[in-house]
């Protein structure tokens, strides 16, 4: 892939869900979303990339895969 190619990919700088419970999860370990996003009746929030997200997100997975 050229770098001219590489620049085209879309980039999206926010993490996006659907998922209520995880939504919640991340409320209740001090992650805010930045904003919502309603699509065919479906709210999407949307959170700034960052690696406590994703540490966050990680403990998540984690403990839906001990039940």
């Amino acid at each position: 892939m050229s770098e001219k190619e590489k620049r085209k990919i879309p980039f999206d700088r926010e993490y996006a869900t659907s998922y209520r419970s995880e939504v919640k999860w991340l409320s209740e370990h001090g992650i805010r979303y930045e904003f919502v996003k309603e699509v065919n009746t479906i709210s999407i929030y949307k959170y700034k990339k960052n690696s406590k997200l994703y540490a966050v997100l990680s403990e998540f997975y984690k403990s839906l895969e001990e039940k």
